[in-house]
């Protein structure tokens, strides 16, 4: 007897409620088409070559390929896409030797589950280092899908930029090398800011104080045993509402090590300073904003974008007035020979915020390039996921991470470029800025 038909069995003789199933269903047409939607089905997401669904009593029919029963949560579940069928049957067969479940193969994606161990398990990168392959953690709950921003609120930016606003220059103005190096040779001296270790207690802690420091009012935004997300709120005059956000907690080379040592300096303290950078910058500099700022350091994303999936998806559930959420994900490190380029994600990140945040990039940090990243996944994928127009500011262009220390022991402020740290923290604040002043 196999599990799902005990499961039925089961169920039949204690009365239980329907059994619930994953199923998949055909990639979506595009990134903003909806996604199959019916009485006692749940979305989980959109991925490459496959939609993922939960259902009940086979509500979406034959259009939908179940593969497993669902018990709790996400039960662990990883996506991993391939290059090509050949690759994908390779891992997959891997994977199994190494008693990975595989419980679906598509095209070149298959779906394996065994919760946050399975990226060490199988050595893989669950963050984008990885250039032949992309292993995206499911979100455990439903998610509405991505939406588009407003017609009318594109169109406000798009004019808005068309002349430089004093205010905002003056206030870019204020992000120094200086201040940014102490914040990242702050946060680099807790021994681990894994969500495991007590020590990302202690940091977001200190972080709370120097948000406050800062004329934000903090709250924090507890969501499992992990350390809470931190959340600094500058109010604006409007109903709009701009999350900035970036992950304070950090990992070497193992995911869960509450004690080996993590020093995350550019992953991610380099995006973390940025959030103080930022906030610092909207205090000096006196800006009145009329839309609210809401910056957010998150905890959990190492472990799958925990953290940020949890408050997004509570500001989903109260409606939050979320025009846009800007994220920031290891911001200092430079290649060597290479100019100083922030690149834009191309993938769970809206392309038309994107174009738009690489239009104010160009014009208050000229001197910083722009491109784009293939790598994934970060915390704005949580919010695009869950309907909000989001962007992801990261390093360097190409399909993967280059930085030699990531998710190592050696990941220290000597291998990052400050320069670039405070241009691609300018090309943040800039962004937030148009859009907290676009009306």
């Amino acid at each position: 007897m196999n599990v799902r038909t005990a499961a039925l069995v089961l169920s039949a003789l204690h009365g239980a409620t329907a059994i619930e199933e994953w199923c998949a269903a055909a990639p979506l047409p595009s990134v903003h088409s909806i996604p199959l939607q019916k009485a006692g089905s749940q979305f989980r997401g959109a991925f490459r070559d496959l939609t993922l669904y939960i259902h009940e009593e086979k509500a979406l029919g034959a259009a939908c390929k179940d593969f497993d029963i669902h018990k709790q949560g996400n039960d662990g579940l990883w996506v991993l896409e391939f290059e090509s069928p050949g690759a994908m049957m390779e891992s997959a067969t891997r994977a199994k030797k190494l008693g990975v479940p595989v419980l679906l193969m598509q095209n070149g994606t298959y779906i394996a589950s065994g919760g946050e161990e399975v990226p060490d398990r199988l050595g893989y990168d669950a963050c984008g280092a990885d250039l032949d392959k992309r292993m995206m953690s499911v979100s455990d709950t439903q998610v509405l899908g991505p939406k588009p921003m407003s017609q009318s609120k594109v169109d406000s930016i798009k004019n808005y930029i068309k002349t430089k606003h004093d205010s905002i220059t003056d206030a870019v103005s204020r992000v120094t090398e200086e201040s940014l190096m102490q914040s990242v040779a702050h946060l680099q001296e807790y021994h681990s800011r894994n969500s495991n270790s007590p020590q990302l207690v202690d940091a977001t802690a200190w972080l709370a104080d120097q948000f406050e420091l800062r004329g934000a009012f903090v709250t924090r935004h507890a969501y499992s045993d992990w350390p809470a997300n931190v959340v600094a709120e500058f109010k604006g005059t409007g109903s709009e509402i701009i999350v900035v956000g970036a992950h304070a907690d950090s990992r070497a080379t193992n995911t869960n090590s509450a004690t080996q040592r993590a020093p995350g300096a550019d992953d991610n303290g380099t995006g973390t300073a940025a959030l103080l950078e930022i906030a610092d910058a909207i205090r000096k500099s006196g800006i009145k904003l009329k839309a609210t700022v809401r910056l957010i350091s998150f905890t959990g994303e190492e472990q799958g974008l925990v953290g940020s999936r949890a408050i997004a998806r509570a500001y989903s559930a109260s409606r939050e007035n979320i025009v846009a959420m800007v994220n920031g994900d290891m911001l200092g490190y430079r290649i060597p020979e290479t100019n100083a380029t922030v690149a834009f994600m191309n993938r769970y990140a809206d392309m038309t915020l994107t174009e738009l945040a690489m239009d104010v990039t160009s014009s208050y940090v000229p001197e910083l390039g722009v491109g784009w990243t293939s790598g994934c996944c970060s915390d704005q994928q949580s919010f695009y996921e869950n309907g909000f127009p989001s962007v992801g500011f990261f390093e360097h262009p190409g399909s993967a991470v280059n930085y030699p220390h990531y998710h190592k022991e050696t990941d220290l402020l000597e291998y990052i470029d400050l320069k670039q740290l405070e241009l691609e923290t300018k090309a943040m604040l800039a962004t937030v800025l148009v859009l907290a002043d676009a009306e």
